[in-house]
């Protein structure tokens, strides 16, 4: 991306349309802050007062966005990715793979259907606080707490490196547990 490129909205695309931007409006704003020095020491503000009248131009004309994805594209797409990504996912670690990790903690309602249909058995609930009862969405952690989730995943990520590194009695709790996950 060239030094000025317009900052999007961004959304994970489990959860929304896919946009276009049109390239003649990247390319004035780009253009728009040619003149500035990069290396430099630079203000937001400033580069935002030069980009400003660009954006008000091409949004009053309506000539930002190129195309929006129909939900029909959407519904299709977010079967397709789910799909393939399970399949790659099981090809690589030779696994069947019954549970998702939402990505972002981004799903909502048809995601989470398309997870189900295409062989998930359940998913994470995400951000979503709204599915606890489903008995197809867990939480990712069973800690409440920002800070307990972080030292949640320090530890798993030690645990993890020791276990692999053959270290004990890291090693012998994952075949352990590789044991009894195989088996139920």
């Amino acid at each position: 991306m060239p030094y000025g490129y317009p900052f999007l909205e961004q959304a994970s695309s489990v959860i929304a349309n896919r946009i276009k931007i049109k390239k003649t409006f990247i390319d004035a704003v780009v253009n728009s802050l040619e003149d500035i020095d990069w290396t430099q020491a630079y203000s937001f503000p400033a580069l935002y007062s030069k980009a400003e009248p660009v954006y008000r131009d091409f949004k009053n004309k309506g000539a930002i966005i190129e195309r929006i994805e129909s939900e029909k594209e959407y519904k299709k797409r977010v079967y397709f990715e789910l799909e393939k990504s399970k399949a790659i996912i099981e090809k690589m670690m030779d696994k069947k793979v019954e549970f998702l990790c939402w990505p972002h903690g981004d799903s909502n309602k048809f995601a989470q259907k398309a997870a189900l249909d295409i062989g998930y058995k359940a998913t994470t609930l995400g951000k979503s606080t709204a599915d606890k009862a489903d008995a197809h969405r867990f939480e990712r952690f069973g800690l409440g707490t920002v800070r307990n989730r972080r030292i949640l995943s320090i530890a798993k990520a030690r645990f993890k490196l020791r276990s692999y590194m053959g270290r004990q009695p890291d090693m012998a709790a994952k075949k352990i547990y590789d044991f009894l996950r195989d088996r139920f």
